[in-house]
């Protein structure tokens, strides 16, 4: 038995349009209702999906890179980059091996001639 859609709830005045019109204005709870009226639930879901989530996005990667590349070209190699060198730092220094050898540098380096 399938339920019917509550038009009431979905039209101007209903408690659901007015939630959709206070979160995504008043065009999407109208676009939400004009959905409602169709009277299929999947036809409402695409339209609450569209006001959620914005219109269908091209998800290659080429569309992608151009983009970004179109819109901030050194924003990914630049962030790449530092996340790079951060986990390169992090792993080195956290090597007990190369913190010693640090520490025997430094020493050799400031109190080479009293040792020599």
């Amino acid at each position: 038995m399938a339920s019917t859609i509550p038009l009431e709830r979905y039209a101007p005045g209903g408690d659901i349009f007015a939630s959709l019109a206070q979160k995504y204005g008043p065009d999407a709870a109208e676009r939400v209702y004009s959905a409602a009226q169709t009277g299929d639930r999947a036809a409402i879901s695409d339209a609450l999906a569209t006001e959620r989530f914005g219109g269908f996005r091209d998800d290659s990667t080429l569309s992608n890179f151009v983009k970004q590349i179109t819109s901030d070209p050194l924003a990914a190699p630049l962030d790449s980059l530092n996340d790079q060198l951060q986990k390169g730092f992090s792993n080195v220094f956290r090597n007990p091996f190369v913190v010693g050898l640090v520490i025997v540098v430094v020493v050799l380096f400031f109190y080479r001639k009293k040792l020599l």
